[in-house]
């Protein structure tokens, strides 16, 4: 399992060459978006929120069109769960640097 950065810079690349990637490869980053935004809230204990989120739901919907999104609407998909993989970081960082109660 990649690190939750490296899963949102991956994303943020993919989102600056979207011409260049294949409907595959659009596929396969959209889902490994989902799973990270997923696994984010398992961690943070808030699983129901956090993929019931809009951009959760945007981008499983998406996975059925791929090849029907236009390259700004992929990359929008990419830019909207990196910065919520981003936000899922910072939370976790917060959470875990918290000294646990006795």
């Amino acid at each position: 399992m990649k690190a939750i950065s490296d899963v949102a810079a991956e994303l943020i690349h993919a989102a600056n060459i979207p011409g260049l990637l294949s409907d595959s490869e659009k596929l396969m980053l959209l889902i490994r978006a989902y799973i990270t935004i997923q696994e984010g809230g398992e961690a943070l204990g808030d699983v129901e929120v956090t993929a019931n989120s809009d951009v959760a739901i945007d981008i499983i919907s998406s996975t059925g069109m791929v090849s029907q999104l236009s390259n700004e609407e992929f990359k929008t998909h990419l830019l909207e769960a990196a910065d919520q993989i981003r936000g899922t970081k910072i939370a976790l960082d917060r959470k875990r640097a918290r000294p646990s109660a006795p």
